[in-house]
């Protein structure tokens, strides 16, 4: 089995998974590109509800001890939220 002959066949697994149901057979396309084609025409978007808008850093403020050696700190998100930074020493 050639390498294109090899990713046409694991395109149509993965067209039968999209699709839900079916097998391989169902999909006739013996090139990539008609493979391709073919899973863009079963396609349907998904139905969900839109999740809320995640957030992201806003800023980190890193605390030091005396030597310059970052201790912790703190990170501020988009939304204003904060969380600490823990740091521990990595073993030798």
């Amino acid at each position: 089995m050639g390498l294109s002959t090899s990713i046409v066949s694991s395109l149509k697994k993965l067209a039968v998974k999209i699709k839900g149901s079916g097998t391989v057979e169902d999909f006739h396309s013996t090139s990539i590109a008609g493979v391709i084609d073919e899973i863009t025409n079963i396609y349907t978007k998904g139905e969900g509800v839109k999740g809320d808008k995640g957030v992201g850093v806003k800023a980190i403020a890193l605390t030091t001890d005396e030597a310059g050696k970052v201790t912790g700190g703190t990170v501020t998100f988009t939304d204003d939220s904060t969380s600490a930074i823990t740091v521990t020493q990595a073993s030798a």
